[in-house]
């Protein structure tokens, strides 16, 4: 470790122990700030919240296991906020968040849908929104690496937390419907429930 060098972060945002210690080999001064007080400045400034995410965001991005989800989840032909919370909660960043946060982030997001062969997102755009797939296949290509998403399948998540470029062309191989959020709608419902926000972080921590 150098100087400005972070050690503990991530297990702490976790709440988790950290596999190994640190030892100092010369006359070392530290910052020392404890889980209480950090997570007091993230209640109280959302700008530092959003960073925060960010920079844990873009670790956790090419880590975390998106697509080949089964087409075996059953929804409506128009989302229900049932069908919405189902979808949202399958998601690894939102696996702890409370009901009334997740509640609003589904109110927050939009049911679109596109048709076969349709490009949904490409490669090197700036991440603007989520896409959880409802119903319906699409496939992303990488590399001339192809990764199938069936229904409960999440794409661009992350990339739109670390504020980054999608890495992958998302297009529909059949009639594709998807919940998106926008960035916008994420950061908003973030802002008002700071527990969403830790619970994302304690996730991505986990990955990262």
């Amino acid at each position: 470790y150098r100087v400005g060098d972070i050690v503990g972060g991530l297990e702490l945002l976790a709440g988790r122990t950290s596999p190994a210690y640190a030892r100092a080999i010369a006359h070392t001064r530290i910052l020392q700030l404890g889980a209480e007080d950090l997570f007091d400045m993230l209640d109280d400034n959302f700008s530092l919240l959003a960073a925060t995410m960010r920079a844990v965001s873009a670790l956790a991005v090419g880590r975390l296991r998106t697509g080949n989800e089964t087409g075996l989840l059953e929804v409506a032909l128009r989302l229900s906020l049932v069908d919405r919370l189902v979808l949202l909660r399958r998601q690894a960043p939102f696996a702890r968040a409370r009901l009334r946060a997740l509640t609003t982030l589904a109110h927050a997001s939009e049911e679109i849908a596109w048709p076969a062969g349709a490009v949904i997102v490409q490669a090197g755009e700036l991440a603007s929104a989520s896409y959880v797939i409802a119903s319906g296949t699409a496939c992303s290509t990488a590399r001339d690496a192809t990764t199938s998403f069936g229904a409960g399948a999440a794409f661009g998540l992350l990339e739109t937390l670390a504020a980054r470029a999608h890495r992958e062309t998302l297009e529909a191989v059949t009639p594709v419907r998807a919940l998106v959020t926008t960035q916008a709608a994420l950061l908003d419902v973030l802002e008002d429930h700071s527990d969403l926000g830790f619970a994302v972080l304690a996730q991505l921590a986990e990955i990262g």
